[in-house]
């Protein structure tokens, strides 16, 4: 693995909190891969539960039906909520820019959580405060929505 991809797993919030060696040893399960423009990280239905984080480039997050929900770029994770609760992926991230990517394959990772413990801790804690945030703007963007509803009409011209 080059130096600049360490770096920047090194540096991403998911690994925040971890000493030099713990996190060592969870960078020490990446696999890095490459996605050109247009190109697929993860497919929605997949039931790969592998949990990605960006190293550099941009996603889009799009619903099977084609509803694009975020824009993910350098250090985002993805695949975070199948990683947690082994479902199907509900996204399709499709590459808006050559994208380089860490990819944890999911059995190792929960392996590597369940023996050092601490390790766990802070991962799921990472995760964690990374999916209230995304619930939280998910909130605040129905909450939105919800404001509109009266007259559909009224805001779509």
């Amino acid at each position: 693995m080059a130096v600049r991809e360490l770096d920047a797993i090194r540096g991403s919030f998911l690994l925040s909190g971890l000493s030099q060696d713990q996190a060592e040893e969870v960078m020490a399960l990446a696999n890095i891969e490459q996605r050109g423009i247009g190109e697929r990280l993860t497919t929605a239905g997949d039931k790969n539960s592998d949990l990605f984080l960006v190293l550099s480039g941009k996603l889009d997050a799009v619903t099977e039906d084609g509803d694009k929900i975020a824009e993910l770029g350098g250090g985002s994770p993805i695949g975070e909520v199948s990683f947690l609760d082994g479902e199907a992926r509900t996204t399709h991230t499709i590459c808006l820019t050559p994208v380089v990517a860490a990819r944890f394959p999911a059995a190792e990772l929960r392996k590597l959580m369940v023996k050092d413990k601490v390790v766990g801790f802070i991962l799921m804690a990472n995760l964690s405060r990374i999916l209230t945030r995304r619930l939280r703007n998910a909130n605040i963007r129905l909450d939105e929505l919800l404001d509109h509803t009266g007259d559909v009409w009224k805001h779509a011209l």
